[in-house]
């Protein structure tokens, strides 16, 4: 599932590509330098040892610095998602996922989440880029 995600464009972040995508692991830091240097406002999500829903949706929140009135559910991450206003303004945001094995059970709905959020930013600036580091994707 997460394999089949398309590859991020090579000419990022010269081309924003509002979506979600796949990277190798290892060029991780350097797309998230890049999209600094861009203007991006990059926030990396560390999903190593999520064991469900409740764990992926708290390691999103804290690192999106959700409001108190997060209601720690889907629906609550696709309106937060669709908000963003307590973020700095004026960015295009990227969320960086790094240790997603693809075999969470909570990847299809956020996923779904993550695109639809992507398409609504797509509409409006500044945009927003969902990357998956994926280990494997070196070879």
């Amino acid at each position: 599932m997460i394999a089949s995600l398309p590859a991020l464009p090579d000419d990022f972040p010269h081309t924003v590509a509002p979506g979600v995508f796949r990277i190798a692991r290892s060029n991780a830091a350097s797309l998230s330098a890049a999209a600094n240097q861009a203007d991006f406002d990059v926030r990396s999500i560390d999903l190593h040892a999520c064991r469900d829903k409740a764990d992926v949706l708290a390691r999103i929140a804290h690192a999106l610095e959700f409001p108190d009135w997060f209601g720690h559910n889907w629906d609550g991450l696709a309106d937060c998602l669709s908000d963003l206003s307590w973020l700095p303004p004026e960015s295009a945001r990227m969320l960086l996922f790094d240790g997603c094995s693809g075999r969470e059970e909570a990847l299809p709905v956020l996923l779904e989440i993550l695109q639809q959020a992507c398409c609504d930013w797509s509409e409006r600036a500044p945009g927003m880029t969902c990357v998956f580091a994926l280990a494997g994707e070196d070879e």
